[in-house]
């Protein structure tokens, strides 16, 4: 949806550019047929038009790149979400697919084996928090 309004921007911005070069083609016909106060008037008037045409597109140029910018950004996070739900469900897969240890030796084999996926989950938690 938003790039199909960036992209009929550049059509709406073709048109009223335009549009301001019709207006200072009439503008400059009439001034030949004006006195010398209203051909300074006329200039002028056509002068802040333009200005004031300049100017906006500005804006919605400088608007164009940052919404652009926040696609980009929302592409990103929503790369970088998926990959760690992917990751969340794997490890929760994993976690369920541990059974109980008979002996001591196995149980504390078994707890050092938790420790370290609890490490990597709170590492990928803490660089995820970091990045976004």
């Amino acid at each position: 949806m938003v790039f199909i309004l960036l992209q009929s921007f550049v059509v709406v911005k073709e048109e009223g550019q335009l549009q301001i070069n019709t207006a200072v083609t009439w503008g400059e016909k009439t001034m030949n047929n004006s006195s010398m106060e209203g051909r300074e008037m006329i200039r002028k008037e056509l002068q802040q038009l333009q200005q004031e045409w300049d100017s906006m597109i500005t804006e919605v140029m400088d608007t164009k790149v940052m919404l652009e910018s926040c696609l980009l950004q929302w592409s990103d996070y929503s790369d970088s979400y998926e990959k760690i739900q992917k990751w969340l469900r794997d490890m929760e897969k994993r976690l369920r697919e541990t059974e109980p240890k008979a002996d001591l030796g196995e149980k504390k084999s078994e707890l050092q084996r938790l420790k370290v996926w609890y490490t990597q989950i709170v590492n990928k938690f803490i660089y995820h928090i970091i990045m976004t």
